[in-house]
């Protein structure tokens, strides 16, 4: 009896699951992913919670306790921003072209109709 509602509970094409860029690590650590910073990942996980906090600290009309607040959830939260892209990155959703020099990667850009 299920057969005939499979149809209308999964469809029966599917989407292929092949990153736009080249997969370095299927499943990443934490030490890899953090290894794998780039400048810009740094710049984010310094200067977003430097700009973050200092916009909280003008609009809270110069409340350093409302600072010390936020910044206990906007300096985790920029950080780990950060991790993700590299995570991203090494796992082939993101333009990773220095990343595949450093492992010795072919730099091949996969371009299908479902990832362009």
């Amino acid at each position: 009896m299920d057969q005939p509602n499979r149809l209308v509970d999964q469809s029966l094409i599917t989407k292929p699951s092949l990153p736009r860029y080249p997969i370095i690590f299927r499943e990443p650590t934490f030490k890899q992913t953090r290894d794998n910073f780039r400048a810009s990942d740094y710049a984010l996980a310094i200067f977003g919670p430097m700009a973050l906090s200092s916009y909280v600290y003008y609009q809270t009309y110069l409340d350093k306790r409302a600072v010390a607040r936020w910044s206990i959830v906007i300096v985790p939260t920029c950080y780990f921003v950060a991790a993700k892209l590299s995570y991203r990155r090494l796992t082939g959703d993101k333009e990773n072209e220095k990343e595949c020099k450093k492992y010795g990667v072919e730099f091949v850009k996969n371009t299908t109709p479902f990832n362009i």
